[in-house]
């Protein structure tokens, strides 16, 4: 965490444009387990399964032609990642209130269809897959240890 003074932060925080934080496709915070948890028997996902998973949407995105689906161009994203009308929505929604420029459009579509390929969705982007991204972009600003109010 910085150590920074506040207004310091503040101060920071009004330096970063737009265009730099949309550069971060995701920041996922992870907090300190509480004893509770740490000591809970519930099983957790092993990292080999994980591991399979991650290398299953690597494959997907093999066979559109990319390494990953951060790759696809604009063109191709359309055409290999089509979305249901509900997703699609979303998007329209965020893009029209000014909460995602178009270059953050494509990223949370991008995005998105890795959330899929990670699900297990082999077709349509769903509206919960935009949701998850949309969250696990909305938290970038987390990355710089920056708080928003």
């Amino acid at each position: 965490m910085c150590r920074c003074s506040e207004s310091a932060r503040e101060r920071y925080a009004r330096r970063l444009s737009a265009p730099l934080l949309d550069r971060f496709d995701i920041a996922i915070r992870v907090d300190r387990l509480q004893v509770e948890e740490l000591l809970a028997d519930t099983p957790a996902e092993t990292t080999a399964a994980v591991a399979d998973r991650v290398e299953e949407a690597r494959r997907r995105a093999g066979t559109r032609g990319v390494e990953a689906n951060a790759d696809l161009s604009a063109p191709k994203l359309n055409a290999q990642a089509p979305m249901t009308r509900p997703a699609a929505t979303v998007l329209e929604r965020q893009m029209r209130t000014g909460a995602l420029s178009a270059r953050g459009y494509y990223r949370v579509h991008r995005l998105a269809r890795t959330v899929a390929d990670l699900d297990g969705d082999r077709e349509v982007i769903e509206e919960e897959h935009i949701q998850e991204a949309l969250l696990l972009r909305s938290q970038r600003h987390l990355l710089l240890g920056i708080e928003y109010r």
